[in-house]
Protein backbone atom coordinates (compact mmCIF):
# COMPACT_ATOMS: atom_id res chain seq x y z
CA UNK A 1 0.00 0.00 0.00
CA UNK A 2 2.80 2.37 1.01
CA UNK A 3 4.71 1.44 -2.15
CA UNK A 4 1.66 2.20 -4.34
CA UNK A 5 1.25 5.57 -2.64
CA UNK A 6 4.94 6.28 -3.26
CA UNK A 7 4.66 5.60 -7.00
CA UNK A 8 1.43 7.62 -7.35
CA UNK A 9 2.94 10.52 -5.43
CA UNK A 10 6.10 10.38 -7.52
CA UNK A 11 4.06 10.39 -10.73
CA UNK A 12 2.07 13.41 -9.59
CA UNK A 13 5.23 15.28 -8.66
CA UNK A 14 6.72 14.53 -12.10
CA UNK A 15 3.57 15.90 -13.78
CA UNK A 16 3.77 19.02 -11.63
CA UNK A 17 7.43 19.45 -12.60
CA UNK A 18 6.51 19.06 -16.29
CA UNK A 19 3.75 21.65 -15.93
CA UNK A 20 6.12 24.06 -14.20
CA UNK A 21 8.73 23.53 -16.89
CA UNK A 22 6.20 24.17 -19.66
CA UNK A 23 5.03 27.31 -17.85
CA UNK A 24 8.61 28.57 -17.61
CA UNK A 25 9.18 27.92 -21.30
CA UNK A 26 5.99 29.78 -22.20
CA UNK A 27 7.02 32.78 -20.09
CA UNK A 28 10.39 32.90 -21.87
CA UNK A 29 8.72 32.67 -25.28
CA UNK A 30 6.24 35.42 -24.36
CA UNK A 31 9.11 37.66 -23.29
CA UNK A 32 10.70 37.25 -26.74
CA UNK A 33 7.48 37.36 -28.74
CA UNK A 34 7.07 40.46 -30.89
CA UNK A 35 4.07 40.54 -33.26
CA UNK A 36 5.76 43.36 -35.19
CA UNK A 37 8.22 40.76 -36.54
CA UNK A 38 5.42 38.72 -38.12
CA UNK A 39 4.99 39.50 -41.81
CA UNK A 40 1.76 41.23 -42.83
CA UNK A 41 0.74 38.19 -44.88
CA UNK A 42 1.28 35.76 -42.00
CA UNK A 43 -0.42 38.12 -39.55
CA UNK A 44 -3.51 38.27 -41.74
CA UNK A 45 -3.47 34.48 -42.15
CA UNK A 46 -3.12 33.77 -38.42
CA UNK A 47 -5.55 36.36 -37.09
CA UNK A 48 -7.82 37.27 -40.05
CA UNK A 49 -7.38 41.00 -39.42
CA UNK A 50 -4.87 43.50 -40.75
CA UNK A 51 -2.16 44.80 -38.46
CA UNK A 52 -3.79 48.24 -38.61
CA UNK A 53 -7.13 46.87 -37.45
CA UNK A 54 -5.38 44.98 -34.66
CA UNK A 55 -3.90 48.26 -33.41
CA UNK A 56 -7.35 49.85 -33.48
CA UNK A 57 -8.72 46.94 -31.44
CA UNK A 58 -5.90 47.35 -28.93
CA UNK A 59 -6.65 51.06 -28.52
CA UNK A 60 -10.34 50.36 -27.96
CA UNK A 61 -10.21 47.19 -25.87
CA UNK A 62 -7.17 47.53 -23.61
CA UNK A 63 -8.95 50.02 -21.29
CA UNK A 64 -11.64 47.33 -20.80
CA UNK A 65 -9.22 44.46 -20.10
CA UNK A 66 -7.50 43.57 -16.85
CA UNK A 67 -4.06 45.22 -16.77
CA UNK A 68 -0.83 43.31 -16.42
CA UNK A 69 -0.22 43.30 -12.66
CA UNK A 70 2.97 41.24 -12.39
CA UNK A 71 6.09 40.31 -14.32
CA UNK A 72 4.52 36.98 -15.26
CA UNK A 73 1.12 38.49 -16.03
CA UNK A 74 -0.32 38.51 -19.54
CA UNK A 75 0.01 41.58 -21.71
CA UNK A 76 -3.47 42.76 -22.84
CA UNK A 77 -2.20 42.89 -26.43
CA UNK A 78 -1.35 39.20 -26.24
CA UNK A 79 -4.84 38.48 -24.88
CA UNK A 80 -6.32 40.18 -27.92
CA UNK A 81 -4.12 38.14 -30.28
CA UNK A 82 -5.15 34.92 -28.53
CA UNK A 83 -8.82 35.81 -28.95
CA UNK A 84 -8.36 36.81 -32.60
CA UNK A 85 -6.62 33.51 -33.28
CA UNK A 86 -9.59 31.63 -31.81
CA UNK A 87 -12.11 33.76 -33.74
CA UNK A 88 -10.16 33.08 -36.95
CA UNK A 89 -9.92 29.31 -36.62
CA UNK A 90 -12.71 28.36 -34.23
CA UNK A 91 -10.74 25.97 -32.04
CA UNK A 92 -8.00 25.94 -29.42
CA UNK A 93 -5.92 23.28 -31.11
CA UNK A 94 -4.48 22.72 -34.54
CA UNK A 95 -1.59 23.71 -36.71
CA UNK A 96 -2.97 27.15 -37.50
CA UNK A 97 -2.57 28.36 -33.92
CA UNK A 98 0.66 26.56 -33.05
CA UNK A 99 2.38 29.81 -32.08
CA UNK A 100 -0.48 30.69 -29.75
CA UNK A 101 -0.29 27.23 -28.14
CA UNK A 102 3.43 27.71 -27.56
CA UNK A 103 2.86 31.06 -25.83
CA UNK A 104 -0.20 30.23 -23.74
CA UNK A 105 -1.75 27.18 -22.14
CA UNK A 106 -5.20 26.08 -23.25
CA UNK A 107 -6.67 27.40 -19.98
CA UNK A 108 -5.03 30.80 -20.52
CA UNK A 109 -6.25 30.98 -24.12
CA UNK A 110 -9.78 30.19 -22.95
CA UNK A 111 -9.66 32.92 -20.31
CA UNK A 112 -8.21 35.42 -22.79
CA UNK A 113 -10.91 34.70 -25.35
CA UNK A 114 -13.65 35.10 -22.75
CA UNK A 115 -12.24 38.37 -21.44
CA UNK A 116 -11.78 39.89 -24.90
CA UNK A 117 -15.24 38.72 -26.00
CA UNK A 118 -16.82 40.43 -22.99
CA UNK A 119 -14.91 43.61 -23.85
CA UNK A 120 -16.14 43.49 -27.46
CA UNK A 121 -19.70 43.22 -26.14
CA UNK A 122 -19.31 46.23 -23.86
CA UNK A 123 -22.04 48.79 -24.69
CA UNK A 124 -19.40 51.48 -25.33
CA UNK A 125 -17.88 49.35 -28.11
CA UNK A 126 -21.17 48.25 -29.64
CA UNK A 127 -22.64 51.77 -29.70
CA UNK A 128 -19.47 53.20 -31.25
CA UNK A 129 -18.96 50.68 -34.05
CA UNK A 130 -22.44 49.31 -34.84
CA UNK A 131 -24.63 52.22 -35.84
CA UNK A 132 -27.74 52.13 -37.98
CA UNK A 133 -28.29 55.36 -39.99
CA UNK A 134 -31.06 56.99 -37.94
CA UNK A 135 -31.28 60.37 -39.64
CA UNK A 136 -32.56 60.85 -43.17
CA UNK A 137 -29.30 62.57 -44.05
CA UNK A 138 -27.26 59.52 -42.99
CA UNK A 139 -29.64 57.20 -44.85
CA UNK A 140 -29.26 59.23 -48.03
CA UNK A 141 -25.47 58.90 -47.77
CA UNK A 142 -25.83 55.11 -47.47
CA UNK A 143 -28.22 54.95 -50.40
CA UNK A 144 -25.88 57.00 -52.57
CA UNK A 145 -22.95 54.69 -51.80
CA UNK A 146 -24.98 51.62 -52.73
CA UNK A 147 -26.15 53.21 -55.95
CA UNK A 148 -22.64 54.30 -56.95
CA UNK A 149 -21.09 50.89 -56.17
CA UNK A 150 -23.80 48.47 -57.24
CA UNK A 151 -26.45 50.39 -59.18
CA UNK A 152 -29.28 49.68 -56.69
CA UNK A 153 -31.33 52.73 -55.68
CA UNK A 154 -32.68 53.41 -52.16
CA UNK A 155 -30.72 50.56 -50.51
CA UNK A 156 -29.45 50.99 -46.96
CA UNK A 157 -27.81 47.60 -46.56
CA UNK A 158 -27.78 43.86 -47.17
CA UNK A 159 -28.88 41.28 -44.62
CA UNK A 160 -27.78 37.69 -44.18
CA UNK A 161 -27.65 35.13 -41.39
CA UNK A 162 -25.11 32.63 -40.12
CA UNK A 163 -25.08 29.78 -37.62
CA UNK A 164 -22.49 30.06 -34.83
CA UNK A 165 -21.70 26.81 -33.03
CA UNK A 166 -22.19 26.88 -29.25
CA UNK A 167 -22.19 24.37 -26.43
CA UNK A 168 -25.50 22.81 -25.48
CA UNK A 169 -27.33 25.41 -23.33
CA UNK A 170 -27.97 24.15 -19.77
CA UNK A 171 -31.66 25.02 -20.03
CA UNK A 172 -34.89 23.18 -20.83
CA UNK A 173 -35.28 25.07 -24.10
CA UNK A 174 -31.98 23.84 -25.56
CA UNK A 175 -33.93 22.24 -28.42
CA UNK A 176 -34.51 25.77 -29.78
CA UNK A 177 -30.79 25.89 -30.57
CA UNK A 178 -30.55 22.63 -32.52
CA UNK A 179 -29.53 22.87 -36.17
CA UNK A 180 -28.27 19.85 -38.13
CA UNK A 181 -27.57 17.93 -34.91
CA UNK A 182 -25.53 20.83 -33.51
CA UNK A 183 -26.40 23.61 -31.11
CA UNK A 184 -26.04 27.04 -32.69
CA UNK A 185 -26.97 30.67 -32.32
CA UNK A 186 -28.53 32.02 -35.51
CA UNK A 187 -27.17 35.54 -36.02
CA UNK A 188 -28.60 38.07 -38.44
CA UNK A 189 -26.26 40.82 -39.65
CA UNK A 190 -26.85 43.90 -41.81
CA UNK A 191 -23.94 45.59 -43.61
CA UNK A 192 -23.74 48.84 -45.55
CA UNK A 193 -22.06 49.40 -48.93
CA UNK A 194 -18.63 49.56 -47.27
CA UNK A 195 -19.21 46.24 -45.43
CA UNK A 196 -19.59 48.04 -42.11
CA UNK A 197 -21.94 46.20 -39.76
CA UNK A 198 -24.90 48.45 -38.98
CA UNK A 199 -27.16 45.95 -37.20
CA UNK A 200 -26.73 42.62 -35.39
CA UNK A 201 -29.31 40.33 -33.83
CA UNK A 202 -27.96 37.21 -32.12
CA UNK A 203 -30.89 36.52 -29.83
CA UNK A 204 -32.23 33.43 -31.62
CA UNK A 205 -31.34 29.75 -31.52
CA UNK A 206 -30.39 27.64 -34.52
CA UNK A 207 -33.85 26.12 -34.88
CA UNK A 208 -35.17 29.49 -36.10
CA UNK A 209 -35.53 30.41 -39.77
CA UNK A 210 -34.32 33.54 -41.52
CA UNK A 211 -37.92 34.74 -41.69
CA UNK A 212 -38.31 34.19 -37.94
CA UNK A 213 -35.25 36.33 -37.31
CA UNK A 214 -36.32 39.18 -39.56
CA UNK A 215 -39.92 39.22 -38.29
CA UNK A 216 -38.76 39.39 -34.65
CA UNK A 217 -35.99 41.91 -35.34
CA UNK A 218 -36.99 45.45 -34.21
CA UNK A 219 -35.25 46.69 -37.35
CA UNK A 220 -38.05 45.16 -39.44
CA UNK A 221 -40.65 47.39 -37.78
CA UNK A 222 -38.28 50.35 -37.85
CA UNK A 223 -37.86 50.03 -41.62
CA UNK A 224 -41.64 49.92 -42.15
CA UNK A 225 -42.06 53.13 -40.15
CA UNK A 226 -39.49 55.17 -42.07
CA UNK A 227 -40.89 58.17 -43.93
CA UNK A 228 -38.41 57.91 -46.79
CA UNK A 229 -38.10 55.05 -49.26
CA UNK A 230 -35.42 52.63 -48.10
CA UNK A 231 -34.72 48.94 -48.53
CA UNK A 232 -32.55 46.23 -47.02
CA UNK A 233 -31.69 43.51 -49.50
CA UNK A 234 -31.60 39.86 -48.56
CA UNK A 235 -32.69 36.43 -49.67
Amino acid sequence: MALSYFFIRSSLLEEEDDDCERARKRRKLRAKFNPAKISDQEFLYKYRVTRELYEVLCDELIPLLRPKKSVNGLDPKLKILAALNFYAWGHLRGINNRRCRMLLSKQSRTRCTGEVTRALNDPSIIEKFIQFPETQEDREINKQKYYEKFGFPNVLGCVDSTHVLVLKPPTDDHHLYINNNNHTVFSQIVCDADCNIISVDSSHGGASTKQDLWTANPLSTHMQNLKDTAYILGK
